[in-house]
Formats: structure tokens, sequence, C-alpha cells
């Protein structure tokens, strides 16, 4: 269930959403561009991915600007907006060929222990 990779690139490492169309919830039925509950959820792996710590989700802002591709590579990049003590508000961008697919804002609270 793992759908955000980290890939190197010429700047470093990335993190880029990983495409499988045999996923039995993203792909129920064929489709011709890559689901928003997968981007959704690439989302929020990259969240916790860039926060480094065990932080639960508590909302997420998504605005979608056009349709990803199955076939190309889609970029996602982080920027964290809060102290990590207390949570952290993460905004997000998917990029597919060098143009903004979506954009998203998500808040991280603590792990509840």
């Amino acid at each position: 269930n793992v759908v955000i990779g980290v890939v190197e690139s010429v700047d470093g490492p990335a993190l880029r959403l990983l495409v499988d169309r045999r996923h039995p919830s993203f792909f129920d039925h064929p489709y011709d561009h890559v689901p928003g509950p997968l981007i959704l959820e690439g989302f929020r792996q990259a969240a916790l991915v860039a926060a480094g710590a065990p932080f639960a989700l508590a909302t997420i802002d998504a605005t979608f600007a056009g349709f990803a591709e199955l076939d190309g590579p889609l970029s996602v990049t982080t920027q964290i907006d809060a102290d990590l003590d207390f949570g952290a508000d993460v905004v997000l961008t998917l990029a597919q060929f060098g143009t903004d697919i979506a954009h998203c804002r998500i808040e991280l609270a603590p792990f509840p222990q």
C-alpha cells in the first residue's frame, strides 16, 4: 500500500507518486488518468515522510488543477510550514511534465499515545 517512492535526481532525492494499475482499491475499474484517491493517499504518505515523525492526519485540503497521465513520472514536492513538536502543516504539490496537477495542505497532529 506504499504509493510514494524516493528516487535520485540531479537535485538530490525526490519523491515520486507510484502508480500501480494492479492495486485493487485505486484501480477498481479501468482509468485513463491517475485516480484522485491515489493522489490524496500519495499526499498523505509524502507529508508523513517529510515530517519524519509519527504524526496522525488531522486535516487535508486539496485542489486539483488538471489530470495526471498514467504513464509519465509524477513528482511530489513538500514544504513544512509549522513547528514539529506540536504537529506540522505540510504544503505539497504534484507535478507532471513540468505542470502542477494538484496542490495540498495537510495538518499533522501528534500521534495519539
